[in-house]
Parts: C-alpha cells; sequence; structure tokens
C-alpha cells in the first residue's frame, strides 16, 4: 500500500488478511501480543539491526510491532505480516504481528496520523528511537503523541550533559521516558548495592568523602547517571562527598572503566576488566560477569519494567550536575 490511497483501515486488513492465511495452516497457531513496540528509524540507523534486534524481542515480549523507516524522497507505504516462531518443546506456532511504514522525514505528521489508529487497543505502546537527530526534529512531537512510553540511547548524542538534560525536561512534562544508558548499569548497581547492605560495610558508608567514575569513549551519560546515583545514595546516610566523573581514552566503548570510592575509613574500588567487574573492598576481592549490552538485551530488560522510580530520582539529579 503506497501514497494517497493508504489509510489505518487498509493496514489493519491486510493485518487480518495475514492471520486468516496463518488460520488456514491448521489450529495450531497461537496469536501473542502484550504491546505495541514502535521503532523508529532514519538514515543514520542501520534498519537491518532495528529490524533483527525487534524479531528476537517478540518471543519474550510479543507485540504488534510498528517499524518506521524515514528516507529522503519516499512516499508514504506501509505493509503489513505476521512474524512466527515455535517454542522450544512444542507443536503450536506463536505468532505476532508487523507493521512496516516507510515514509520521508518531512512526513512525520501524516505518519503519527496512520499509526495511532493502527496501535493494539487498550495495550501499552512503546517508541523506540536510536537516532539523536531524529528526537530533535520538529515532527518527533506527533510520534511521541502516539507512545505510552518513550525509550532513547543517551550514548548515542554527542553532548551527554544536554541529552540527559533533555531527557528530564521531558520527564517533567510528565512523558515516561527510558534511557538505555541507565539500563547497562544494572549489574554495576547491584554489586554496589550488595557493598551497601553489607553489615559490616553499611556503619562506614558515611565516612565516604569521595566517589571517582572512570568512562570509556560514549559512556559520559552513563557515568553520570552513575555519580549521580552514588551520591544520591550515600547522601541519605549522612556522607558528603565530592564527585570527580573522568574519561579514560584505555576504556572500552561504551562502557563504564571504574569506580572508586573512599574515605577516612573506608576504600572501594570497582573496576571493568576483559567483560568482568572486579569488586575490592578493603582486603576483600569479587569477580562478576558482565551482562552483554546489545540493543537486544537492553530492550529486553527494559520492556519487564514497568516505573522506575529511581531511574526518575537519578535523572533529575543527572541533569543538574
Amino acid at each position: 500500500m503506497t501514497g494517497a490511497t493508504i489509510s489505518p483501515e487498509q493496514v489493519l486488513k491486510e493485518l487480518d488478511a495475514r492471520w486468516a492465511e496463518l488460520g488456514k495452516e491448521g489450529p495450531g497457531v497461537l496469536r501473542a501480543c502484550s504491546m505495541s513496540l514502535l521503532a523508529v528509524c532514519d538514515e543514520s540507523d542501520h534498519y537491518a539491526s532495528a529490524l533483527e534486534t525487534i524479531a528476537l524481542l517478540m518471543p519474550s515480549h510479543p507485540a504488534r510491532a510498528i517499524m518506521i523507516r524515514l528516507r529522503r524522497g519516499e512516499s508514504l507505504a506501509a505493509h503489513a505480516a505476521a512474524q512466527c516462531w515455535m517454542p522450544f518443546g512444542q507443536r503450536q506456532q506463536v505468532c505476532s504481528e508487523q507493521i512496516e511504514i516507510t515514509a520521508a522525514p518531512e512526513s512525520l505528521e501524516e505518519v503519527a496520523s496512520l499509526v495511532e489508529p493502527i496501535v493494539a487497543p487498550d495495550l501499552p505502546v512503546i517508541l523506540w528511537c536510536r537516532s539523536p537527530r531524529l528526537i530533535q526534529s520538529t515532527g518527533f512531537a506527533h510520534l511521541i503523541g502516539c507512545a505510552t512510553k518513550l525509550i532513547l540511547d543517551s550514548a548515542a548524542w554527542a553532548e551527554a550533559k544536554a541529552s540527559i538534560r533533555q531527557i528530564a525536561a521531558m520527564a517533567a512534562r510528565g512523558r515516561s521516558v527510558a534511557d538505555l544508558s541507565w539500563v547497562r548499569l544494572t549489574c554495576w548497581r547491584e554489586v554496589l548495592s550488595q557493598v551497601f547492605e553489607n553489615r559490616e560495610h553499611a556503619a562506614r558508608l558515611s565516612d565516604i568523602s569521595r566517589i571517582h567514575v572512570k568512562y570509556g569513549a560514549g559512556a559520559e551519560a552513563a557515568a553520570l547517571y552513575m555519580g549521580a546515583w552514588l551520591v544520591d545514595a550515600l547522601d541519605a546516610v549522612h556522607a558528603r562527598t565530592d564527585l570527580h566523573i573522568e574519561a579514560d581514552s584505555g576504556a572500552p566503548a561504551a562502557q563504564i572503566a571504574s569506580v572508586e570510592l573512599s574515605g577516612a575509613e573506608f576504600q572501594a574500588s570497582f573496576t571493568h576488566q576483559a567483560g568482568r567487574l572486579v569488586t575490592n573492598v578493603g582486603a576483600v576481592s569479587h569477580c562478576a560477569g558482565l551482562p552483554p549490552s546489545s540493543d537486544y538485551a537492553l530492550l529486553r530488560e527494559e520492556l519487564g519494567v514497568r516505573a522506575d522510580p529511581v531511574f526518575e530520582r537519578t535523572l533529575a539529579s543527572a541533569a543538574r550536575l
């Protein structure tokens, strides 16, 4: 379906036709949908990788996936299909829906008018956007209006502080926003929390006076989140800390390199070494594997989170750094 003839009714009719075709194959087809998942890509994105990521997410987060591809000179077009998989050990196929929309970047308002009526009714609508340039465009607001939650990745932005402030401004206006830079910190925060919750260490946390965070290329936003989260956590136990955030040219790209906490009676370091998180607290060392940080792994985690008040507080604090 292309051009002036396209309408939401036609897209939904094509979806119904796909389900009718699947129904002819026998009773062993289960239709699954827990949300509408919108992914929007412009010419700076690798569309094929986004398409693959969405496909990988379907078994754990089945959705009506709506892929929006923006390219100069494209006329508005849409195509509907079903994506099926066979769960291990079962004989019944599970299928979800996929709609691919192509359009010119200046047609975002028209795209939003098409998308709004075709999202799955009475279910969350998640919008994932990887392009900072697209987020800054005037037409993007129309697309945000279709979504109940927006997922961004500040690691892709040139200016980390500016990105966090813009995300915080969206949240302050009541928009539900997630940042994959924060999701990358889950393992780090879990390990740090275990140290903080240890009875022996908890009594000395108020002694910490310095926080030092080092980060690799593309991870400044994650470092700002880490620093803000630590300052807030230690402020709760009445520690008065100086925060130092520093780039490390030798660190892995898009990764926190290390976190050091120090005071007169307390010393702890957390270091990224060859895919592992090495913890040293006093004379005790511990090592934990760091999980993969692909778009698929990060989105799979984030889509399982309904609300994250810790991120909301940390976002506001990071925006003030």
